[in-house]
């Protein structure tokens, strides 16, 4: 069994970037993983991995220092690029989004937290075509955000269609929080993802990028993260797969 673990950064309202990213696995990957990630959790004292927190000394991380973050996120890090294949990832800015997709094709992704996490999947499949792969690949997001019900639809029409499930590789798919302790990992790439949209992109002057991003990039994972501009949201909508879709949608009165 592969399976994937996948979360969001950025769907507040008030974040201007939204990224779902995550790691592929193998069952026997995922197991040796979960053994390290309890052990760093226990040798620093923490309960749960939120990145975010751990940015701004909330939750577990009250009181510490820089230096001790550093040394918890090289840790975790680590664990990471052993026990994981590849890490997939998709961000947006919300007002480009906002601004070039049309109501009907952000109702049925379920907004721009939708549209990136089915891009994830379409990457998968690319990544899961050159590995020449015989197992599908069950899905495991972050539960309670923002769009995830409108995508859970869109995932039981992807599924309903044999075609599809198997073009997809999708043997199967759930909504977990984050005492699921993969989702950490995916928790850890989204914010990093997130973050490098906001720095470098929307950022003026630009920011160096964070060394914890850099750090936590394998050669592997470049061609599988993400950021889609203005100009490839607008190539999208106005492809005959776009349009197509929304001829479909329109008839079915969706």
């Amino acid at each position: 069994m592969v399976t994937g673990y996948f979360d969001d950064s950025g769907t507040s309202p008030t974040n201007s970037v939204v990224a779902v990213a995550g790691y592929i696995g193998s069952c026997s990957q995922w197991q040796k993983f979960v053994l390290d990630w309890k052990s760093l959790l226990f040798q620093f004292d923490v309960s749960v991995m939120h990145r975010a927190d751990l940015e701004s000394f909330q939750g577990d991380f009250v009181g510490w220092t820089p230096e001790k973050r550093s040394l918890f996120v090289n840790k975790a890090q680590q664990i990471i690029k052993r026990r994981t294949y590849i890490a997939i990832g998709n961000s947006v800015i919300k007002a480009e989004f906002d601004e070039i997709f049309p109501d009907i094709l952000k109702r049925f992704y379920g907004g721009p937290y939708g549209y990136c996490a089915l891009l994830c999947i379409a990457r998968a499949k690319s990544w899961h075509e050159n590995k020449k792969l015989r197992e599908s690949i069950d899905w495991v997001f972050e539960a309670g955000t923002a769009g995830s019900g409108q995508f859970n639809t869109l995932m039981s029409a992807l599924y309903a269609d044999p075609d599809m499930r198997r073009d997809f590789r999708i043997s199967g798919w759930s909504f977990r929080d984050k005492a699921t302790i993969p989702l950490q990992a995916a928790d850890l790439i989204s914010y990093e993802v997130f973050k490098y949209v906001t720095n470098q992109i929307l950022q003026e002057p630009q920011r160096k990028v964070r060394i914890s991003f850099n750090h936590l990039m394998r050669s592997q994972d470049e061609d599988y993260i993400e950021h889609w501009p203005k100009n490839r949201l607008e190539e999208y909508i106005s492809s005959p797969t776009a349009q197509n879709l929304i001829a479909n949608l329109l008839a079915h009165g969706f």
